[in-house]
């Protein structure tokens, strides 16, 4: 079972963020980090490089800061990046959908050494469309490629393979 949970829980200025009770001590950190900048606009993987940290090991704070939602698969709650295939779940490190490439799936199925009938890319709260090549590509393999937000998704794909479909799905939370 795949549940996507969105909540957000920023605060307007560094004194209330510091009071939010919702929020982890590393997330405080983070956005009173965030603040210091003036323009404000670091994504997690600049965020990454400028604290000199692994991204899976920013990726969940900054979803948590930013008030991204979260993925509930099977009991645990995830909040980065994730790609399905059937029972397989792995953490990705593309920290965006605009970074995913055809070479990205390809390369998936490769080392899977399967291939989906269909490949579904959550991206979020809001539908981002990935780039028309990537899908071209791909159905020119057989595989349809289709990209939605990401509550979507999980139910596109819980409904795709309970009718025995060879689904994987690339979900942000």
């Amino acid at each position: 079972m795949i549940t996507y949970y969105n909540h957000t829980h920023m605060t307007a200025v560094p004194t209330r963020l510091l009071l939010d009770t919702n929020l982890s001590a590393e997330a405080k950190l983070t956005g009173a980090l965030l603040y210091t900048f003036e323009d404000g606009g670091l994504s997690a993987q600049e965020l990454a490089n400028a604290l000199t940290l692994p991204p899976e090991k920013v990726a969940p704070v900054f979803a948590e800061l930013t008030g991204n939602g979260y993925l509930e698969i099977n009991g645990e709650q995830i909040g980065e990046p994730v790609f399905l295939t059937g029972e397989v779940l792995e953490k990705i490190t593309p920290l965006t959908p605009q970074q995913l490439t055809a070479e990205t799936f390809l390369n998936a199925m490769a080392a899977h050494n399967e291939r989906p009938e269909v490949i579904l890319v959550g991206t979020g709260d809001k539908q981002i469309f990935l780039h028309p090549r990537i899908a071209a590509q791909l159905a020119r393999e057989g595989i349809g490629l289709e990209s939605m937000n990401t509550a979507a998704a999980c139910r596109t794909r819980m409904v795709l393979e309970s009718e025995g479909r060879r689904v994987w799905a690339w979900l942000w939370p």
